[in-house]
Parts: C-alpha cells; structure tokens; sequence
C-alpha cells in the first residue's frame, strides 16, 4: 500500500483523474471483471 500512496503524494494531480477512471471501469460490467476497484 505504501507505493500507491507514494504515487499519490508525487502526482497529487493524477489523484482524481485515476479515481473517476477506476469508478467508472467499475460501473461496466465486462471491465469490472479485470479492473478490481478493491483489493
């Protein structure tokens, strides 16, 4: 978990764009299945 949120704090500006990408490839149905939105 520590890299992940070493991401965010270098790209703080990539943080909401990432967060609506993987929300949204949640919201599909075939995506959801590769795109794990929890871990």
């Amino acid at each position: 978990m520590t890299a992940v949120t070493d991401f965010i704090v270098a790209n703080i500006a990539w943080a909401l764009p990432l967060a609506f990408l993987v929300s949204f490839a949640e919201s599909l149905a075939l995506v959801s299945v590769l795109v794990p939105g929890t871990a």
